[in-house]
Order: structure tokens, then C-alpha cells, then sequence
């Protein structure tokens, strides 16, 4: 079952039977039919200068052609052991040639950090975001039985569990 936005809201709010947290607790407004709204972050780090960079509040984010940053949510998520999260990024962003994040969508039952954002301007000439923009949105399910061995647990490999702010690929 893909929990509403409405559930998503009220397990946030009250601490429900999903068991789901967010922080900072989105604003209404950030809360849609069957997902919740995500927005960027401060830190910027830019692989192939590996240089890190901070945003001020409302601060833009210009980024060239083709260039590639990664950056993070604003929110932080901690999901049980019964929920899924997907994250996708924001259709107008996409729009605008603006892909947000490559291929690491999935937020697995039991993870807790922020979500780390692959993000690529595809567009042909400049394209800017801000600090607080909403960026993506994340839509849970619930599980048919919780995860025996979610993310974080002893016997899998996690690298990103607690992940604040940006953190840069892991070494395989």
C-alpha cells in the first residue's frame, strides 16, 4: 500500500502506527496526495574538484552545462523497518533539463540520514536552484511484513546510515 500524503502527514505529526519521522516536520504545503516534498539542502560538493561549499539561506545554486554536484535534502528521514521510500525528483526541475538524482532513489526500510541528491543540469545553457527549493518528493509503501534486516542492520554492508548532509561515494 503507497501511504497518502495525508497518512505520511499525520505519521510525521503524531508518531502513529507507521512509525515514520521527518525533520524538520514539513510544512503543509509540502504535503501532496500520495507523497511529501523535499527540499535542498545547504552543502554542495563537487566531485571532480572535490571541494565542498556551503549555502545560505535562499542562497542560489548555479550550475552549468553538464556539470554534476551533489547536494542533500533539508529533511532528514528515519523510516521504520515496515515502510519503502522513493524519492523523485521534481517534474519542473526535469523540465528545465535539471535531473536530481541519478539512479539512488530508493530508501530503504530501516535507513535514517538525509537523502543525498545526484544532481545534473542536462540543459544546453545555465540553470540556478535555491537553498529550500523543493527539489524532489517521497512517496512511502508499507511493506507486507517489516524487514527482517533493514538498512543499517550488522549483517548488511551500509555506508550511509546517519548520513548528514552531503556524503561523497564510498569506495566499492
Amino acid at each position: 500500500m503507497i501511504l497518502s500524503g495525508t497518512q505520511i502527514q499525520r505519521s510525521v505529526e503524531t508518531s502513529d502506527a507507521f512509525g515514520l519521522d521527518i525533520s524538520p516536520s514539513p510544512m503543509d504545503v509540502q504535503y501532496q496526495p500520495a507523497s511529501v516534498d523535499m527540499t535542498l539542502g545547504r552543502e554542495v560538493y563537487v566531485p571532480e574538484l572535490d571541494m565542498y561549499s556551503e549555502l545560505a539561506a535562499r542562497e542560489e545554486l548555479s550550475l552549468e552545462p553538464t556539470s554534476f554536484v551533489l547536494c542533500h535534502t533539508q529533511e532528514t528521514v528515519d523510516i521504520p523497518p515496515t515502510l519503502l521510500g522513493l524519492f523523485n525528483g521534481k517534474s519542473t526541475l526535469a523540465r528545465r533539463g535539471i535531473v536530481v538524482h541519478l539512479v539512488a532513489g530508493v530508501c530503504d526500510p530501516g535507513f535514517t540520514g538525509d537523502i543525498v541528491l545526484e544532481i545534473v543540469n542536462l540543459s544546453g545553457s545555465t540553470q540556478t536552484i535555491h537553498q529550500g527549493d523543493e527539489v524532489g518528493q517521497c512517496l512511502f509503501m508499507e511493506l507486507s511484513e517489516p524487514s527482517e534486516q533493514p538498512y543499517g542492520h550488522d549483517m548488511n554492508n551500509n555506508h550511509y546510515q546517519n548520513q548528514t548532509g552531503v556524503t561523497p561515494a564510498h569506495d566499492v
